[in-house]
C-alpha cells in the first residue's frame, strides 16, 4: 500500500503503490474477499496508471451484509433460496436450477 487514502468503501488512485515496472504487462487481479470492490478498483487504478493492462479482477469470496441496505438484503435472500453446490459453477447456476 502507499500513503494515499485507502478505505473499504471508496476507491482511490493512490491507495496502492506499484513497486515494479509493469508497463505493458497484462494483469489478473485476485482478491480473497469482495465486499465493496473499492480495494480492487484502487489496485486496478494504480496498475493502470503505471502502464499495466488489467485484464480482469476475480474475487474468491463475496461478503453480503443483509442489514446494509435493501439491495443487500434482497441479494442475501436470493442467495439463501438458491443454496450452494460445489458441483455447479456460479456462471452456470441459473441454467442448472432453471
Amino acid at each position: 500500500m502507499s500513503d494515499g487514502p485507502l478505505d473499504r468503501n471508496q476507491a482511490h488512485d493512490t491507495g496502492f503503490a506499484v513497486t515494479d515496472n509493469v508497463n505493458g504487462l497484462r494483469v489478473l487481479l485476485v482478491d480473497d474477499t469482495f465486499t465493496t470492490g473499492a480495494r480492487l478498483q484502487s489496485a486496478a487504478s494504480a496498475l493502470t496508471l503505471a502502464g499495466a493492462h488489467v485484464v480482469a479482477a476475480v474475487p474468491i469470496g463475496r461478503v453480503i451484509h443483509p442489514a446494509y441496505n435493501s439491495g443487500a438484503k434482497e441479494l442475501w435472500e436470493t442467495a439463501r433460496r438458491q443454496g450452494f453446490n460445489l458441483d455447479v459453477c456460479c456462471l452456470e447456476h441459473d441454467r442448472a436450477t432453471g
